[in-house]
């Protein structure tokens, strides 16, 4: 019993024959497999469709053949070259420090980190960690590679390396035993400078710079140890000024302005030379207070304030910790009221 061309060509599936082939007594049922190809569903004779069409029309059991799969390449890292890639092209470490900082690693120290492929090894010749190839460091394999045999004992050893200038006693180290400045003359001239004069220039800079201008003894220094109203006159004419011209710059300059409040004596100053609360009144009365009275209120401001009049103990206090009664007594009397005893 062959199946029709219908339910040959489509898939085929539980219960989707067509009636003619249902009626031909062809059933499909599910066993464990086809006994040719282990297709999960069976038509007849415990075999697939295919397996059953052409074991019924040729009487041999059809051929298998192995489907040949495509070699999946091996994706390496676009930055450090590891076989394994994770994402956009990178290993989880590329990746993650992309991810992280929006540029990639240095290949050489993504290439140097440890990792079960690439663990760290010493080099065989110093013992450093950074091996670069054939078991060596890039100092050591470059030496390899020129000579052809590996470094001594005494290129291996590190010479002690001088703690202060051999020149200027400086003890900042840029280059060949010297400081900054005398490697830059040994680079420019072609010699050393004189060492008295470079121990004289180091002790120079060493000394703590001028405060006060060295013309008119302002504390604004700006270069040259000079203000600069006398560092810019030095820098038009080529001369600094007269002391007769100095006197007459200082006596021209804006005196600095009042620290405490001309009304009150207060030492805070917020504009025009008063305090915050005699600028006030005078903005808005547009005249300022008697002194007399600005100094009492500032003066009353300094008393601690209390909880209960200092005279009979009353409370509320009113004002110059006195109850309203003791305070007007004491401003219509001069003195303080005298308490009943009960």
């Amino acid at each position: 019993m062959t199946l029709c061309k219908n339910c040959y060509k489509r898939n085929i599936s539980r219960n989707s024959l067509c009636k003619t082939c249902i009626g031909s007594g062809v059933r499909l049922r599910k066993p464990a497999g086809c006994s040719n190809c282990r297709a999960p569903w069976v038509v007849s004779r415990g075999r697939c469709a295919n397996c059953y069409n052409h074991l019924n029309k040729y009487g041999t059991e059809r051929r298998l053949y192995p489907r040949k799969r495509r070699p999946v390449p091996k994706r390496q890292c676009s930055n450090c070259g590891i076989v394994v890639a994770v994402s956009l092209g990178r290993c989880s470490a590329c990746y993650q420090y992309f991810h992280m900082h929006k540029k990639d690693m240095n290949p050489k120290v993504a290439r140097s980190r440890p990792s079960k492929k690439n663990p760290i090894k010493n080099c065989t010749n110093c013992g450093k960690a950074h091996v670069a190839s054939k078991g060596r460091c890039p100092t050591c394999y470059a030496y390899y590679r020129n000579h052809g045999s590996d470094r001594g004992e005494s290129l291996l050893e590190k010479k002690p390396s001088a703690k202060s200038c051999m020149i200027c006693d400086k003890p900042q180290i840029a280059a060949r035993d010297r400081c900054q400045a005398c490697y830059q003359y040994y680079t420019k001239q072609g010699k050393d400078r004189d060492s008295g004069h470079a121990r004289m220039l180091y002790a120079k800079s060493m000394r703590p710079p001028q405060k006060n201008c060295k013309m008119c003894g302002r504390p604004q220094v700006v270069s040259m140890n000079r203000c600069t109203m006398c560092y810019q006159y030095y820098n038009k004419y080529g001369k600094d000024r007269s002391r007769r011209e100095i006197r007459t710059m200082l006596a021209r300059t804006k005196p600095m302005t009042q620290k405490n409040c001309k009304m009150c004596g207060r030492p805070q100053v917020i504009s025009r030379n008063r305090c915050a609360s005699c600028y006030q009144y005078y903005m808005i009365h547009g005249r300022d207070r008697s002194p007399k009275r600005a100094r009492r209120l500032y003066e009353e401001s300094l008393i601690p304030k209390m909880w209960s009049c200092s005279n009979c103990k009353r409370t509320p206090v009113y004002m110059r910790n006195r109850c309203s009664a003791c305070y007007l007594y004491l401003l219509s009397h001069g003195r303080e009221r005298v308490l009943r005893r009960a």
